[in-house]
């Protein structure tokens, strides 16, 4: 369960989760404009999550947008 006031970044927070976790077919859709989810004054944001296997390894996912990405560079570079 989320709980917090309007526009602390609850949703960004699901659809974040969502970016990590969703196959390249699914991204087109869930990204939208890439620019849309860099912090205002910044030129990149990094999604990173830690995950541990059903045989308890860890594994880290990464995801990196920069400011004026076209889906091709994200793909790319991801």
């Amino acid at each position: 369960m989320l709980l917090g006031e309007n526009g602390c970044g609850k949703s960004t927070i699901l659809r974040s989760v969502a970016l990590l976790m969703a196959g390249s077919n699914a991204l087109p859709e869930l990204l939208g404009n890439p620019d849309t989810w860099i912090r205002i004054g910044k030129n990149s944001c990094l999604f990173r999550a830690n995950l541990i296997t059903a045989a308890g390894e860890q594994r880290t996912i990464e995801f990196t947008l920069r400011r004026g990405d076209r889906m091709l560079d994200v793909f790319e570079r991801n």
